[in-house]
């Protein structure tokens, strides 16, 4: 039956003027959720061409809680019918890639320490591209059904998922009661209120559920419509309950008017539901009873199990969906039934006594034993007769395992604490008291419920059995945990105090109970009391293979040494934990931790063999944020030595591979270093393309200081393709926002390139004002590049200035300070062989100059090379040794044609052309 056919054509309409590329939203609002389901499904059966349908996600009756449970969205979405297309999707990315996904997606990574936060970023992170990959031909239909009035953050976080990513062309269909009340950033929208059944509609919706003559249905529409409001599950359950009842029994035989006009109907729910019950048969109110008292919808296959257990048939559900007694949900690929009309379900579980479903019960409950479910079906709360307690129990404690690993720990605290008081009545059926605690405590624990958790421990402890030593100890650890969480201090204290001095206890109970004595003293602000405990538990640490407490003391003393700023301390804590690693998970998160340590000393040369280790040896067992970080460091480190090419690879692999990449900020910061990397191989057209997008993206997500770090490093690759104007126009505003924002990270380059672009405009007094603004700042803080920059500078003042000693001197000691780092070696020996030019002393100066010819021509730097032949080219002038002058320009024009080739740009390469370098080049020749 065809209803609402106005809005559908709305939606239709506003489907195709949405197009392809755009994120848009359609709101459902109906007080009915099937017709809102109905109109939804239908929407997408008229529109196949133009959307993909891709998940349903049943707000109502499986919420977005926690995080983690974006995560099992993730995971659920690339199985199920979308499992073909997963694969293919793994299938574009390099086998180490495919491994780390599928490894990610096995684990439960709310069990792992330390990767829990990196996780769950990255599991957004993997589901928007693998939406983006599933969009690409059409838009994606993501229906959210029941959209609730809440404060949700995982709820935030799919809905972000979804609309702010601007190249995810992404349908989003929701319903709901009310107007659309959540802050959304799709680009169109379109609110759709499901108005009542015209009497048309209305009789075509009694002809369809009625085996009558459309005479009899216009009579019967004529009789309900008013007082039925036109609200289609009004209708249906009036035909049931009052018209069906009263039709002929020949089908095409009219029904008597006078005898309809005298037919009294209510418009009140209540009456009709009770006259429909009154008229169903005693199996279908004892499953509908059921169904009324459950808080879970059930999976449909165990409902159809249900019903031939009761020897129901299947047409049976048929007829009760036709007349929306029960409705067919849907979440992700999963199917469940229940009754979705709450003024239906309140008045069946008010009106129908908890013995008509006794019976059905007892089969759902024999069923539902040993059943490996993933979402939780609770009915032990349901079971009233004693008889029935020692199922209740046993189903209990199933149900609160299965809710507690579904994130639902309250729920799960609900039937434990059902368990406590019902036990000792249930004959021995169901867990142990022991059982109960043994879950119980930590459940508690986990919610924040300290002092409950506290007596659960103690409780537990007191009904175990005396031989159980190790684990009395181990709960009495828990329960001095709880006290310390309590600021029970004293109470604390004295429990372990006695774990810690009974010389029978293991190494794993002693270790254990000195951390939690040094938490203890160092809560009570005792620090060096604490320290002496955190230093007994570490002597003793390795012998205890427990990853949860080696992290724990790690994080301890890391935040203690960190906050003292003893930086020896934090390298030695470090290569302690390392050396003791007893997983290759421990170890290689020791070892990351390690190269950030030596990366922020400025230890370069010791970060760069681990990081290399790391990338090659253990590059199966990272988090995929680990993943991402070890390739950036190593990046880093590669430009850091000069080593471009190898620093460009790692930087191109990681934009290549959008699943390494969780988020614009990552994606901003790996073009500007590309960009960076591309001006020191002479690459300019590519560095601008680069520098330019990583603007661009970071002025869209007001990323200001990322900003001004690609323009000052654009401003320099204009300053190397002779663009005086444009290069001046971003340094000076680079160096103001850094003068504003006191930045001398930025401050110190800015002025630094400002002093070369003073030089090139032959301004010497000026080059040297913006200088000693550079020394200022790296007197009061600069790191080794600054000072070796600064060097480089200013020795090119000093031969501006003529005092080509101090030039030298200058260089001798820049030489000895950048000893390994093949940028400044390289620059060293270009700058010393000019001077030695200068000078009028060409043996030395052509020995120099032809070192960095050969370091210029192995790590293929054009601007270099053509520097250098620019410089041998000038002293063969000098000498008037044409030889070497036709063959050194000869050269240093292969090396401007092979710097120009790389620029790529016909107005760069005639910038390049006209340059007072190129000039003063042609001049000579």
């Amino acid at each position: 039956m065809l209803t609402h056919a106005k809005e559908l054509k709305r939606v239709s309409e506003f489907i195709a003027e949405c197009g392809s590329d755009n994120r848009s939203w359609i709101h459902i609002r109906s007080a009915d959720r099937h017709a809102a389901r109905r109109f939804i499904a239908k929407t997408l059966d008229d529109n196949t061409e133009e959307i993909s349908e891709l998940l349903t996600v049943n707000l109502a009756h499986r919420p977005l809680q926690r995080q983690e449970d974006l995560i099992r969205l993730l995971k659920d979405m690339t199985g199920g019918r979308h499992q073909s297309f997963f694969a293919q999707f793994l299938a574009r990315y390099p086998r180490r890639i495919r491994q780390m996904a599928s490894q990610f997606l096995a684990s439960d990574l709310t069990d792992k320490q330390h990767e829990q936060a990196a996780g769950d970023h990255w599991a957004v992170h993997f589901l928007k591209c693998f939406l983006y990959e599933y969009g690409k031909k059409r838009p994606l239909g993501i229906i959210l059904e029941n959209l609730p009035h809440m404060d949700s953050k995982p709820l935030k976080s799919l809905l972000d998922m979804l609309l702010a990513e601007p190249h995810l062309p992404v349908m989003v269909f929701s319903s709901g009661e009310e107007e659309l009340d959540i802050a959304i950033e799709a680009e169109q929208k379109l609110e759709i209120h499901l108005r009542k059944l015209s009497v048309r509609e209305a009789e075509a919706l009694v002809v369809d559920q009625l085996d009558t003559t459309e005479i009899n249905a216009r009579l019967i529409t004529n009789h309900l419509f008013v007082k039925s409001r036109g609200d289609a599950r009004t209708i249906k359950f009036m035909l049931k309950a009052f018209y069906e009842p009263f039709l002929p029994s020949d089908s095409e035989q009219l029904l008597d008017s006078k005898a309809l006009t005298a037919l009294k109907i209510s418009e009140n729910p209540e009456n009709f539901f009770q006259s429909l019950i009154d008229e169903l048969p005693e199996k279908t109110v004892d499953v509908l009873s059921l169904l009324s008292r459950l808080e879970d919808p059930l999976p449909l296959p165990l409902f159809e199990s249900l019903l031939k257990r009761l020897k129901l048939p299947r047409s049976a559900a048929g007829d009760w969906l036709t007349s929306d007694w029960i409705n067919i949900i849907k979440h992700l690929d999963s199917e469940y039934v229940c009754i979705d009309w709450p003024l239906f379900k309140d008045f069946l579980r008010q009106n129908t006594s908890v013995e008509r479903a006794r019976n059905a019960l007892q089969e759902l409950a024999a069923l539902l034993e040993g059943d490996d479910r993933n979402q939780p079906v609770v009915i032990s709360n349901q079971f009233s007769n004693p008889d029935d307690l020692g199922i209740a129990c046993q189903l209990a404690f199933s149900e609160a395992q299965t809710l507690a690993a579904s994130g639902a720990n309250y729920r799960a605290l609900d039937r434990l604490g059902f368990l406590r008081r019902n036990l000792s009545r249930s004959n021995g059926k169901g867990p142990t008291q022991i059982e109960v605690l043994e879950m119980l405590g930590p459940l508690q624990k986990t919610c924040g419920l300290y002092e409950n958790a506290f007596e659960s421990f103690r409780e537990w402890r007191e009904l175990m059995p005396k031989k159980e030593r190790d684990q009395w100890n181990d709960v009495s650890l828990e329960m001095a945990d709880v006290l310390l969480r309590m600021d029970a201090l004293a109470e604390a204290r004295y429990l372990i105090q006695e774990l810690r001095i009974r010389e029978s206890n293991s190494i794993r109970v002693k270790v254990y109970a000195n951390i939690l004595m040094g938490e203890l003293e160092q809560n009570s602000g005792h620090a060096e009391y604490a320290l002496k405990y955190y230093r007994i538990a570490r002597a003793d640490l390795s012998n205890v293979a427990e990853p949860a407490l080696t992290f724990r003391l790690y994080d301890i003393l890391k935040d203690i040494h960190v906050n003292a700023d003893d930086r020896p301390a934090q390298e030695a804590l470090m290569d302690g934990f390392l050396a003791e690693a007893a997983d290759d998970h421990a170890r290689a998160y020791f070892q990351v931790e390690l190269v950030r340590f030596y990366m922020n000393e400025g230890r370069f040369e010791e970060a760069l063999p681990l990081a290399i280790s790391l990338f090659r040896s253990h590059r199966g067992i990272y988090s995929p944020a680990a993943a991402n970080q070890i390739r950036l460091y190593l990046a880093e480190l590669y430009a850091y030595f000069g080593k471009w090419y190898l620093s460009r690879s790692h930087l191109q692999e990681l934009l290549a591979t959008d699943l390494l990449i969780p988020g614009a900020r990552t994606r901003l910061n790996l073009m500007l270093s590309l960009g960076i990397v591309e001006k020191e191989l002479g690459r300019y057209r590519a560095a601008l393309d680069h520098l330019q997008e990583a603007q661009r993206s970071a002025r869209d997500h007001h990323a200001v200081r990322e900003m001004y770090q690609c323009r000052i490093h654009t401003g320099h690759t204009y300053l190397l393709i002779h663009n005086p104007i444009r290069a001046r126009e971003h340094l000076l505003a680079t160096l103001e926002w850094a003068e504003n924002s006191d930045d001398d990270e930025l401050r110190i380059p800015a002025a630094l390139f400002l002093s070369s672009y003073e030089l090139h405009r032959k301004r010497v007094k000026a080059a040297g004002k913006y200088l000693e603004q550079a020394k200022v700042g790296i007197d009061l803080g600069g790191n080794r590049i600054d000072r070796l920059n600064y060097a480089y500078y200013f020795a090119q003042f000093k031969v501006a200035e003529g005092e080509f000693d101090v030039a030298l001197e200058t260089i001798e000691d820049w030489q000895k300070d950048s000893t390994g780092i093949i940028k400044y070696e390289n620059m060293s020996l270009w700058l010393l062989g000019r001077i030695y030019g200068l000078q009028k002393d060409p043996k030395k100066a052509e020995k120099a100059l032809l070192k960095a010819l050969e370091r210029s021509l192995h790590y293929k730097t054009p601007h270099l090379e053509f520097q250098v032949c620019k410089e041998l080219t000038l002293i063969a002038h000098q000498r008037g040794d044409m030889d070497a002058f036709v063959k050194w320009s000869g050269r240093a024009e292969d090396a401007f044609r092979k710097l120009a080739d790389t620029i790529d740009d016909e107005i760069l390469h005639r910038q390049l052309q006209e340059s007072n370098e190129y000039e003063e080049f042609r001049k000579l020749r």
